[in-house]
């Protein structure tokens, strides 16, 4: 009888622990699905993957496609992430990125390459959020 209550109470422990994974889960990856997009622009490819150790990690990476020009489109995704000038320039290519922490275990990755071709502009987008949940315990 005793060992069926404890056994009870360790599946409660661990139903409640991943209920709370989970929840912290979409409390950081729902932010991340809508922020890469580009207003109006054409999805040709998107991926996501996430992981549950030893951090959760989601991670949204699409490329995108837009007729608008490619000031407005640097300018949006600029802004969009607080990534200020671009780290590197190639041909009709420039790379923005940049890397966040909040709250000391939230780290948050960026990067987005916008290009210009001759029918339309490109962007290539990732975005990573990662709980770094083990930093709560002093890891």
């Amino acid at each position: 009888m005793v060992a069926t209550i404890i056994g009870i109470c360790f599946l409660c422990i661990g139903l409640l622990a991943c209920l709370g994974l989970g929840s912290v889960g979409l409390w950081v990856g729902y932010p991340l699905y809508q922020s890469i997009d580009y207003p109006n622009a054409t999805e040709s490819s998107e991926d996501v993957t996430t992981e549950w150790w030893p951090d959760i990690s989601v991670q949204r990476a699409g490329l995108y496609r837009t007729n608008d020009e490619f000031p407005k489109v640097y300018h949006y995704y600029s802004r969009q992430f607080e990534l200020g000038p671009e780290r590197s320039a190639n041909s009709n290519c420039i790379l923005m990125a940049r890397t966040e922490i909040t709250y000391r275990v939230i780290e948050q990755n960026t990067s987005v390459n916008v290009c210009d071709t001759p029918s339309d502009r490109m962007m290539i987008v990732y975005r990573t959020v990662t709980v770094k949940w083990r930093k709560w315990f002093g890891e």
